[in-house]
C-alpha cells in the first residue's frame, strides 16, 4: 500500500494498481483497498464501480473481496446489492462487528429499518476484525509508535506471527460507516399525530410519574392527602382500562 501510494506521488498510478492487484490477488487487506480507492479518486462512480469489480475479481472468494464490493454498493445506495455481497460472511458463526455494521447500513437502505437495528446491535458483541484495527481514524495503515514495532518483530522472529499491536493495545479504529451515514439511525422522525398506543403508553407514564416532596402535616391532613393521592391514581387506573379498551 505505502509503494503504491509512493509510485502515485511520482505520477505512475497505472503501475501502482497493477501492484496492488498483485498484491490482493495473494494476500486481501483493507489497507489495500483503501489505497486502490485513493489511486482513483477523481473517477466517476460508474467508473470506480468498475475498478474496484476489478480488484475484487483478483481474489473473489476472500471476505475482504465482499466487504469491497459492499461498501461500494452502498456508496451508491443500492442495499440489496450490499446485503448480496455480505450474504456469504453473514451466515457465518460469528460474523465480525465491521460486517455487522455494514449489514445495518445495507438493510436500512433497504427500508428494513428492525433488521438494521438488530444488526446494529449484534455489531456492538461481535469480533473485532484484527486487520481493519491497523487502520487508526485517520485512515493511515500500521501507525505503529517504536515499541508496538519493536514487539512484532520480536513475535515474528519468536514465533513467526504477525501481531496486531494496535488491537492489542485496545486503540482507535478507523470508523466502518462514515459517521454521517451511521447518524441516520438517529435522525427525528417527523411529528405525527399521537395515535391510542402513543396516549396508552403517555398515561402509563403519568401513572408512575414521581411524587413530589409533600411538607409535613397533621395526620388529619396526612389522611386527607392520602384519601386524594388514591383517588388520583384510581383516575389514572381507569384512564388506562379505558385507553386498553379502545385498543
Amino acid at each position: 500500500a505505502l509503494a503504491a501510494r509512493l509510485l502515485q506521488r511520482s505520477g505512475d498510478t497505472k503501475k501502482a494498481a497493477r501492484l496492488i492487484e498483485r498484491a490482493w490477488a495473494k494476500a486481501p487487506h483493507p489497507a489495500l483497498s483503501l489505497a486502490y480507492r485513493d489511486l482513483w479518486s477523481g473517477e466517476a462512480g460508474k467508473q470506480m464501480h468498475k475498478k474496484l469489480k476489478t480488484l475484487a475479481k483478483q481474489n473473489p472468494d476472500h471476505a475482504e473481496s465482499h466487504i469491497l464490493l459492499a461498501e461500494q454498493a452502498l456508496e451508491n445506495g443500492d442495499g440489496v446489492a450490499a446485503i448480496s455481497a455480505l450474504d456469504p460472511l453473514l451466515q457465518t458463526k460469528s460474523p465480525s462487528a465491521r460486517v455487522c455494521l455494514l449489514a445495518s447500513r445495507a438493510e436500512e437502505l433497504c427500508g428494513n429499518p428492525i433488521d438494521s437495528k438488530a444488526w446494529l446491535n449484534r455489531a456492538a458483541t461481535a469480533p473485532i476484525e484484527a486487520d481493519w484495527s491497523d487502520l487508526d481514524p485517520e485512515g493511515t495503515a500500521f501507525d505503529y509508535n517504536d515499541d508496538d514495532w519493536r514487539e512484532l518483530v520480536k513475535s515474528y522472529g519468536e514465533t513467526g506471527a504477525l501481531i496486531h499491536p494496535r488491537l492489542k493495545s485496545g486503540l482507535r479504529r478507523r470508523d466502518v460507516i462514515k459517521p454521517a451515514i451511521l447518524a441516520n439511525h438517529d435522525k427525528p422522525k417527523e411529528t405525527q399525530t399521537m395515535d391510542i398506543s402513543q396516549e396508552n403508553d403517555a398515561a402509563i407514564d403519568d401513572m408512575v410519574q414521581p411524587i413530589e416532596a409533600q411538607p409535613k402535616t397533621d395526620k388529619g391532613a396526612k389522611d386527607k392527602g392520602a384519601k386524594d393521592k388514591g383517588a388520583s391514581l384510581a383516575s389514572r387506573l381507569e384512564k388506562l382500562l379505558d385507553i386498553k379498551d379502545k385498543t
